[in-house]
Order: C-alpha cells, then structure tokens, then sequence
C-alpha cells in the first residue's frame, strides 16, 4: 500500500468494476463473445502482459492523467522476448554439464567405495556428502534481467526434474542406497498434509508428488533474478508463485533472490574500501563490513526454510528483514560512492568537499549515506550538499546493484582484491540491437511531431528547421549522431557482465557472432548457429 498510494486512494464503484470484470471475462469473435478461459493459462502469459504494459507510458498533464501509446518504450527499456525454444537449449547448455560434474563425483565414490572394506554403513555415509541431487539444490542460478520471470519460470521446472533424476540414478547405482533428499521431501509433504488435517482441508496425496515439493525447493533455494523495473519484480514473483503452487502449502518466500536493481552498475566492497582509504578513512568500512558479511548466515536460514508451512514463509520474511536491516549500510554507502563517480568531480573545490565528507567533517558518512542524519555546518558544507543531492537523486533513479551485499553469501572474503565466490551460472539473453541512432526513436520521446512525419523528407526538414531556429534539441541529435556509431549492445553487456560477475560464472547468453549469423556462446567458447530466425 505504501509503494501504491495513487492506487490506494482510489475507489471504484460496481458499475466500473461489472464493465471491467465483463471485458476481460470474454473476447470477440466472429461467431459471437467467448469466455476467456483463464484457467488453463499459461504463466508465461504474464510476460505477453508486461511487454504489451512496457508500450505505454503515463503522461502527467496539468489536471490530468493520461496514458499514451509509445511504440518504442519497450525497446527503449531493453525488454527482449526470448522463444521458449531458445530458453530451452539455454537452459540445456547450461545446466546439463553442472548436473553432469555431480553425477561423475558421485559416481567416481561408488567404485572408489566398492574397494573399500569400509561397513555398509560407511560407504552410505560418504555416499550422502556427495549425493548429486543434494549438490544440485547447492546450485546459484541468476537471471540478471529477468523481466517477468521467463527463464526463471523454465530454469524451476529444468533443474527440478534434473534432481528428480538425478535422485533415481543415485539410489540405482548402489543397493540399499536412499538419497537424503527422498527422507527430506516426505517430511515437507507430511508437514503439508497434517497441517491441512488441523485445518480441516480435503488433500489428494496424489497433489503433493515429488516434482511439486522439489520445484518449491528449487524455487527458494537455487533461482536468483535481477531487473531494475520494480513492476517486473513483482511480476516474475507472481509468475514464479503461480508456476509452484502446491496445494496446501503457502506461497514461498522469494525476496531474498529477487531483487530490484541495475544488474550492471553498482558497487564492489572492495572498490569501496578502496575509495575510503584513498580518501584518508581506511576503517571507515570495517564495521557496516563485517555486519553485512554476518548476514550471509541468515540467508542460509532463509533458504533451509522450506515454507511449508504459514510459520515458516512468516519467518523467512522476518529473518530477511534482519538481513536488509545488517546489509544497509554498507549498501547505501557504496551506491552513493558508486554515485559520486557517475558525477565525475573535477572541480578542485568540490573534490575538497568530498574528502571533507569522507573524513566525517559533516557526520558520520555512514549515517549520511542512509540518510539518518542531516549534513554537519561548515565552509564546505553547502557545496557538499548540492553533490549529495546529486548523488542521492542518481541512486533513486539508476537502483544501483552491489552484488556482494545484495546476495549476501553469494560471495566470500569481501576484503579480498580477488573476487571469492559467485554464481554457478548465469542465464538470459542480451539485447540484440545496434547501438546506431534511428532518428525516429530518437525523436519519439523528445519531439513526437518529428517522429511522426508521414515522409522521410518532411521529417529531414523538420530537423533541420531546429537547427536553423537555434533549438538545443539540434545540438543533443548532432551529438547522439556522432555517438552513436553502429556497434551492437550484446559486446558491452556480456563485458559488462563477464567482469561483474566473473568468478564462478558459467555463463551461457544467445550472442551475435559473425555476419549475418545468430548463435550461442558460452564461456567455453562452444557456439551453435540456429537461432536467427527465431530473435528479431
């Protein structure tokens, strides 16, 4: 309600309501209206949703709100549809050799066991510290633009059915073997059923197999997801609670892997401490450090949560509260220093004030940062303001990620120059476009009479009549001109990712490769050329 305020104040009667609930209830055919079944709809369906939202925009008028048709918002926005084929053979190439690896490992211990003279019993027990399906629920997959939850909604039903088989190849491999996942779904699907004993509720046990209890598993413990649209956020959350609905369970708590923020900008701890110590204030960090660093142990509480209870998902919850509270600081410290180095401070007396800030002349830069307390008086404290100011205002538009304090327990040894930790994979898809400027696009946000211009003449005169009138908008086209070049974005986003996240990452992204071809890449350098039908 807080983040909705307009919508909260609002107050439809049943008229509006009954014309409403009547259109989306049926379509329009030739041979009459006919009921929407919403019943048998697909959760990727909710991605048609946010595309179709993404091409429109809401204009603030004097007295009015309007919303208005913006063909190039989504493009603009960086929204690709990936085809669920192409999502399948990302997944496939991605996860396959992370399953392959488990299983080897497992596999490699049964015949190094059957030498042994070591007791059944034994054996079962090194067995169990290298079960496969166990070490594929140890699994960190992220989506770093995920938008409405497309891969992520696939990556659930990949990897669950990976353990599933996985947990059949394991108890195959050795008589009397019994995988510890197979005790660890029957505790989780006799918890669901005696709660829904207590509240009088009618559950086929058929409901609860194996495949839903452990997409749930999948869900809270291995699916990470980045995008920096909060709408899309909340949406790849609905999608994924639709997607691993169990019945007689509550919907898992997903807040602590879904985050909102710009996967590619933002803050390494490292660099942080970097920038404090040149500044003169080298323990500046150590304590919101060394707390946010705690926090990795209550993201391990989160995820041995299995939610199947209400009790448990109301924990999760109050456990991440605790985690947002301990990694704050240091979050809100580095988006601001990160936001300092977008302003790029040349003027000698604003680089003062900024050291002056590092040194605490002003407060604590910590309580500052969070915005605890007001800026201290002093001779700089007034130009220091106006760069806070600056910094706060980019830090609210641009929700800067800092990978390590956002994904607490992702990575390790903070301190370290060396990046410790990170993803097993990274799956999505960049966007395929050229950097080139397209005049209308260009225009269809900052003068839309240009942009729409019936002839390519007309709209070449219209520009140059900007020129001649003296309008700045001349100057910033000439200049997006000379920027512009012809270079593709999927180059920069996979560098950019590759360095952001580059230790541990497996990562496989649909790339351009050469000429007119379309292809996979992955960090092995195995390419396929398949897909250039398939991606606009």
């Amino acid at each position: 309600r807080d983040r909705t305020p307009l919508l909260t104040k609002i107050r439809l009667g049943d008229r509006v309501m009954a014309d409403v609930v009547d259109a989306l209830s049926f379509e329009q055919t030739p041979e009459g209206r006919r009921y929407i079944n919403y019943r048998d709809l697909s959760v990727q369906q909710l991605g048609s949703i946010y595309e179709r939202l993404l091409e429109h925009e809401i204009i603030r008028d004097v007295d009015e709100i309007t919303v208005r048709p913006n063909i190039f918002a989504r493009k603009g926005s960086g929204s690709y549809y990936t085809p669920d084929d192409l999502v399948a053979l990302i997944l496939k190439e991605t996860i396959e050799p992370l399953v392959q690896s488990r299983m080897d490992a497992f596999t490699a211990k049964v015949a190094e066991l059957a030498k042994s003279t070591l007791t059944e019993d034994r054996k079962i027990g090194k067995l169990k510290q290298v079960d496969p399906a166990e070490k594929l629920l140890e699994l960190k997959i992220c989506d770093p633009a995920m938008g409405s939850g497309h891969f992520l909604v696939s990556l659930v039903d990949t990897l669950a059915d990976q353990v599933i088989a996985a947990m059949a190849e394991a108890e195959a491999a050795m008589d009397d073997y019994i995988s510890p996942l197979s005790d660890r779904i029957e505790v989780i699907r006799n918890t669901i059923l005696a709660n829904a004993e207590k509240r009088g509720w009618t559950i086929d046990a058929d409901q609860l197999d194996d495949r839903h209890i452990v997409r749930r598993m999948v869900l809270k413990r291995c699916v990470y997801g980045v995008d920096k649209n909060p709408m899309a956020v909340e949406l790849a959350k609905v999608a994924l609670w639709l997607h691993t609905f169990t019945v007689g369970a509550p919907l898992s708590f997903l807040d602590h892997h879904l985050r909102c923020g710009d996967s590619l900008f933002g803050s390494w701890v490292r660099g942080g401490i970097d920038k404090a110590t040149a500044q003169g204030s080298p323990l500046l960090l150590h304590g919101p450090v060394t707390r946010a660093t705690r926090a990795a142990t209550a993201m391990q509480v989160i995820e041995g949560l299995t939610d199947a209870e209400i009790a448990e998902a109301h924990r999760s919850a109050d456990i991440f509260d605790e985690v947002r509270e301990m990694t704050a600081p240091l979050d809100a410290f580095l988006s601001l220093v990160h936001a300092f180095d977008w302003l790029h401070i040349r003027d000698r007396d604003d680089k003062a004030a900024l050291h002056a800030f590092f040194d605490g002349q002003f407060g604590d830069p910590i309580d500052i940062a969070l915005g605890k307390v007001k800026i201290r008086d002093g001779p700089e404290a007034e130009r220091f303001a106006r760069l806070f100011d600056k910094a706060r205002t980019l830090v609210a538009e641009e929700r800067f990620l800092n990978w390590q304090v956002v994904f607490p327990g992702v990575w390790s040894d903070w301190h370290d120059g060396v990046l410790r930790g990170g993803f097993d994979a990274v799956i999505g898809n960049p966007p395929w476009d050229r950097m080139k400027l397209q005049q209308v696009e260009w225009f269809a946000v900052r003068r839309r009479e240009i942009a729409l211009a019936q002839r390519a003449t007309d709209r070449k005169r219209m520009i140059a009549a900007l020129a001649e009138a003296g309008d700045p908008l001349a100057d910033d086209f000439i200049k997006g001109q000379r920027a512009g070049g012809s270079r593709r974005t999927h180059g920069p986003f996979i560098r950019r990712i590759s360095a952001a996240v580059r230790r541990r990452f497996e990562y496989l992204f649909a790339v351009y490769r050469t000429g007119d071809e379309t292809g996979q890449a992955h960090g092995h350098g195995r390419a396929f050329d398949a897909f250039g039908d398939c991606l606009g």
